[in-house]
């Protein structure tokens, strides 16, 4: 493992990295070298590599990273047949290397009962003993190789680097500097530790399913920024696409049509509750939604291929819109902040409200508030308006400023909110609130 001081140096570096899209799809060469004795009998099939490629995949689609073989070869070395030593580790690293790929070699054992080792976090190879070339074993030590650290970094005796607290309070400084991988310190949950025993970089058996989100981003960052993993990106993998037929529905008499590209032929599909199947093939679907019956206008359809999920979503109509603390409710057309838990406001004192939109997303979003009955002001930028009502020419946005004026013979202040999308205005919410 790294020391202290190249973990604090990789975290440097990792602070100036550039801003990356997640949710961009990419695609890694990998280079498989099957390890035999002198004689060349022996060593994992080749044809077992396809199962290598397909588990990899599995575990690493659902975060949009593929994984492409280029092809594979045969190393003759009896001594390199069985690695025993980190020396013999290093000196297989230097066997048939390749430049524009992640080199993975299948050995016969490896140090005893270890069943794989990368050659270092972000790296650009690894060997896996052959009695795990259908394991988590390859995902494990490719997540290294993309920047991932054991779940128990620094925490687990004997580890480089800070233990995270139990509390995950210093995630993003030590441990794995992962937040959503729980503290862990490899020994399950005999020390107060709550970890996750399916978590691909933990060290719990033969369990391991998966990776976070948290994980996806940190791999994610370093294929797209790290000058080494550049070298092994590719541009020749397919991805699957779901495209729609429109980008805007504003009524639930309209059907949604969804076409999936490159998904293969073992595709199932699934809908929201809120909408019915009209017809469907492996790579297109008809929808209709029915959100009238429904308390939500979000309609989706996935597309469930064998190594992924794919999601496409759209909200149905005109916005609905809530206060994103104490009213919060989409559905509700009236709310008395003070009922809510909102305390009740002095005069002349200026407190803020944001407005959280559903479906409010889209071109050409607006918003307005409106007075309804009160002695008070709105204001966006410290001049107070009277009667703020976004039409284009006085536009507040999603966080308004109110002030009262005065109790006005009245403890109770009135105004309304509502929203606008492509498909128009959605409906008012009405807002309540008391002043002292």
């Amino acid at each position: 493992m790294p020391s202290a001081e190249e973990i604090e140096r990789k975290m440097k570096a990792s602070a100036h990295a550039t801003t990356v899209d997640i949710n961009q799809p990419v695609c890694i060469n990998v280079f498989f070298h099957i390890v035999r004795p002198d004689n060349g009998i022996g060593g994992l099939s080749q044809s077992n590599l396809t199962v290598t490629i397909d588990s990899l995949n599995r575990f690493f689609n659902k975060h949009g990273i593929y994984l492409k073989s280029t092809g594979s070869d045969f190393i003759n070395n009896s001594q390199l047949f069985n690695v025993d030593t980190e020396t013999e580790q290093n000196q297989l690293f230097n066997v048939n290397k390749t430049s524009n790929a992640i080199d993975i070699y299948f050995v016969n054992t490896l140090g005893g009962a270890t069943g794989g080792v990368a050659q270092g976090i972000t790296s650009k190879a690894f060997i896996v003993t052959n009695n795990y070339f259908n394991s988590h074993v390859p995902a494990h030590e490719m997540g290294h190789c993309l920047d991932l650290w054991h779940t128990f970094q620094g925490t687990r005796p004997g580890t480089s680097g800070c233990a995270e607290n139990k509390n995950g309070s210093n995630c993003t400084t030590c441990g794995d500097y992962v937040c959503d991988t729980p503290a862990d310190d490899s020994y399950g949950t005999s020390n107060g530790f709550n970890p996750n025993f399916f978590n691909v970089m933990s060290y719990y058996g033969m369990i391991g399913s998966y990776f976070t989100d948290g994980q996806k981003t940190r791999m994610k960052t370093a294929i797209l920024n790290s000058t080494l993993l550049n070298a092994v990106r590719s541009t020749t993998c397919t991805y699957p696409v779901l495209a729609s037929n429109k980008t805007l529905y504003c009524s639930d008499t309209e059907n949604l049509s969804f076409t999936l590209q490159n998904g293969g032929n073992s595709v199932t599909w699934r809908v929201s509750s809120n909408a019915t199947i009209i017809s469907q093939s492996n790579n297109a679907i008809t929808i209709q939604p029915n959100v009238q019956s429904s308390t939500s206008r979000i309609v989706w359809a996935e597309a469930v291929l064998p190594f992924q999920t794919i999601r496409k979503e759209f909200y149905i109509g005109t916005p609905r819109v809530a206060l994103t603390a104490y009213c919060t409710d989409n559905n509700s057309s009236y709310c008395h902040l003070n009922w809510m838990g909102f305390p009740t406001q002095s005069v002349g004192q200026p407190f803020s409200l944001s407005i959280s939109g559903q479906g409010d997303t889209w071109v050409d979003a607006d918003y307005e508030w409106e007075k309804i009955s009160g002695d008070f002001n709105f204001t966006n930028d410290g001049g107070y308006q009277t009667n703020p009502v976004n039409n284009g020419t006085k536009n507040i946005g999603k966080t308004a400023t109110i002030k009262a004026n005065s109790s006005g013979g009245s403890s109770s202040m009135h105004f309304k909110i509502r929203a606008k999308n492509g498909c128009g205005f959605g409906q008012s919410q009405q807002i309540s609130f008391d002043v002292l």
